[in-house]
Parts: C-alpha cells; structure tokens; sequence
C-alpha cells in the first residue's frame, strides 16, 4: 500500500473518525486474544488447522455470531440485549476489517 504524503490524523470530534478511534481501541484491547505477540491473527489460522477449513471461514464465523446475535435484537428478541451495546457493533466491525486483512494476505486458499 502506498504511503501517505501527508500522516493521517483523526479529529475524535467528527463522528467517523470517532468509531475509527473506537475501532481501534476495541482491537488493540482484544489482539491478545486473537493470537500472538508477533501475529496477533494467529488464531484464525490455528482455528483453520483444527476445523480442516481456512482462516478467512473462521473469521467469518466469528463475525457471524455477532451478526446473528444483532440480528436477533433488531428482530424484537430482547434476549439479545446485549448484542446492541456500542461493544457488539464494534466487535462485528472489527471482524469485517480482520477479514479483509486476512484476505489480503491470501488465507482464503
């Protein structure tokens, strides 16, 4: 990817940078979880060892869950409270930008 000419700088007054800011918040405080020190996708990939399925289905998986678990509250099933909070919006958010990571690396083969 090329590099910016000029560093770019998010203004956590304008409403896209902010979830941008959040986004970024959300994955920095879960990277320990999904992997390694030095990869910290690591654990899409040990999912596609165990599963005999590719990085990209596990990630998407996880973001499945999220979105049905979404699906469900915009659906009227109070049960799935939880899945509304600012947390779970986030969480599903970050899956899609793991997933075009992953796919750029080339974890869908």
């Amino acid at each position: 990817m090329p590099a910016l000419s000029n560093p770019l700088v998010l203004n956590p007054d304008d409403e896209f940078d902010a979830i941008l800011i959040d986004l970024k918040r959300m994955h920095a405080k879960k990277a320990k979880q999904y992997g390694t020190e030095s990869d910290p996708h690591d654990n899409f990939y040990d999912g596609a060892i165990r599963l005999h399925t590719t990085p990209l289905d596990v990630c998407l998986t996880y973001a499945t869950k999220h979105e049905s678990a979404l699906r469900k509250w915009l659906d009227g099933d109070r049960l799935h409270e939880t899945a509304a909070s600012n947390d779970a919006v986030i969480d599903r958010t970050v899956y899609a930008i793991l997933f075009m990571i992953l796919y750029r690396r080339g974890a869908y083969k």
